[in-house]
């Protein structure tokens, strides 16, 4: 298991740094993606506790702890890139380096992508991501259909954690409008462990899956918005990834930019 990439949705991730070139109304294939550095939740920060037995006592224990998840891997990392006007063989007739950029980050589990009839994902299209990664519905906490939420709703379970839908601002995927909380969405967490300003969203071009996040700049300086690690951050997201039982492959996920 060492070698999978499984992420805590709350420590661990694999951080990327991304430049992109846009061309067209449509998103950009990411043209250069280096993996900066993989890693997981360190066993050795979490160690056992204990307390004494004694023989004839019956002890009543209230316990607290936190496991890694087995459904879902993490990214964050940095943007860069340039607005470009082009011709077909790629020839560029100008370009516009973007210091600070703003727009989306999208990946899925294929390299080609129906762009032009992407919409928000369907309550059965978001089931079968928790096939994708056999997780349960109904016993899953971090089940994507658990995670992923509509605006404002909790689809009627007891969430230990407190997640309700956080909804997401309305953006522009090519030509298409995605309206506000009008899809399934998460947000990834900020220092304080609390929702930032890192929005994702559950998209479908009717075949495939599409994961959307938000590229995300507080401030004028290009210096990101505020990460799980107290690091800034362009994006945070997570992608599902099964990591149950014995399954130890790893998923290949396709990479896009639309830099606005």
């Amino acid at each position: 298991m060492e070698n999978k990439m499984i992420a805590s949705l709350l420590i661990l991730g694999v951080m990327i740094t991304l430049a992109a070139v846009v061309v067209s109304a449509l998103p950009s294939g990411v043209q250069n993606l280096q993996v900066i550095k993989s890693e997981r939740r360190n066993e050795d920060l979490y160690p056992a506790n204990y307390t004494e037995a004694l023989a004839g006592n019956v002890t009543e224990l209230n316990l607290t702890a936190e496991t890694i998840t087995r459904h879902w891997a993490g990214f964050f990392g940095e943007i860069s890139g340039k607005i470009t006007l082009e011709d077909a063989n790629g020839n560029i007739f100008y370009d516009w380096t973007v210091t600070n950029p703003q727009g989306e980050i999208y990946a899925a589990r294929t390299n080609s992508v129906d762009w032009v009839n992407i919409r928000c994902a369907n309550a059965a299209e978001r089931l079968n991501e928790d096939a994708f990664v056999s997780a349960v519905n109904d016993t899953d906490e971090d089940a994507p259909s658990r995670t992923f939420l509509a605006y404002g709703v909790d689809d009627g379970y007891t969430y230990t954690n407190g997640h309700v839908g956080p909804g997401h601002p309305t953006f522009w995927v090519g030509s298409v409008q995605i309206d506000a909380n009008t899809c399934y969405a998460a947000k990834m967490y900020n220092s304080s462990r609390q929702e930032g300003e890192f929005w994702e969203v559950m998209l479908s071009d009717g075949t495939q899956v599409v994961y959307a996040a938000t590229i995300a700049n507080s401030d004028s300086q290009d210096n990101g918005a505020d990460g799980f690690d107290g690091t800034n951050h362009d994006f945070e997201m997570i992608v599902p990834e099964n990591g149950t039982g014995t399954d130890t492959a790893t998923t290949t996920y396709w990479f896009w930019v639309e830099i606005e």
